[in-house]
């Protein structure tokens, strides 16, 4: 979620700095040069995929919670009707699920897969 990329990203922020510590006025403020922001930018890239990869376990399990038979198909009225406080709301169309190939319509009840 929003809030744990603000953490990665200030966390990262800081990690930097102390890095640094060594060369850098403690009381001065911090002043970022090009150079400055691309290593941090570079250490950003290189440690999101773990942000990612714990916001992608989320939603699977907030997925796999939805689905009432374990088929591992969630029916079109229950995906879109999670309530406002619910982790994950899904707001893809039905014509983007279609397009991508995730909506099944077979069995008489459209499906998310």
């Amino acid at each position: 979620n929003w809030h744990d990329v603000r953490m990665f990203v200030q966390d990262t922020v800081q990690n930097v700095n102390y890095m640094q510590k060594h060369i850098r006025n403690p009381f001065a403020p911090s002043v970022y040069s090009f150079e400055k922001v691309a290593h941090i930018g570079k250490y950003l890239i290189q440690g999101y995929g773990r942000v990612q990869d714990a916001e992608c376990r989320g939603m699977t399990q907030a997925l796999a919670q939805l689905d009432p038979e374990g088929t591992g198909r969630i029916p079109l009225h229950i995906f879109y009707s999670q309530p406002h406080t619910a982790d994950y709301q899904f707001k893809e169309s039905a014509y983007y699920l279609q397009q991508v190939g995730a909506m099944d319509e077979g069995g008489g009840v459209p499906s998310v897969r």
